[in-house]
């Protein structure tokens, strides 16, 4: 069985749907490679009636977010992009906004060979229901 899934291309700073348009909206690995961090957050609380759930990097170690800073930037290079904000202000945002929040550490895949920054789930749950 397949399910159609429509496809809209936005600026990642107003999002094309109505308030609380989906049940859940997935951000995967892109918060930190967003203009507008918070903005997009925002966006994303707005339309989403029960969750956010954001894949993302999460460094901790000073080597860490060295290799996130490198990898932001070299994005922002090659894609002309404008300097990216704190996507970790918009993460603590969020969990602000929940009513549960829950967070899952990933496996990293083979092609992270160079860049070893730990990637979790995190589960921001609204009460909306």
């Amino acid at each position: 069985m397949t399910v159609p899934i429509d496809f809209s291309v936005f600026d990642g700073r107003s999002i094309p749907f109505e308030d609380n348009a989906f049940d859940h909206v997935v951000l995967s690995f892109v918060l930190h490679h967003a203009n507008d961090p918070m903005q997009l957050i925002k966006e994303c609380r707005r339309v989403a009636r029960r969750s956010i759930i954001a894949f993302e990097d999460l460094p901790e170690t000073r080597v860490e977010k060295a290799l996130t800073k490198f990898h932001i930037g070299a994005f922002r290079l090659a894609y002309r992009l404008e300097s990216a904000g704190d996507y970790r202000t918009a993460l603590e945002w969020a969990g602000e906004q929940a009513d549960n929040v829950s967070q899952t550490p990933l496996p990293l895949d083979w092609f992270d060979v160079l860049y070893r920054v730990p990637h979790v789930m995190l589960i921001y749950r609204f009460g909306n229901d």
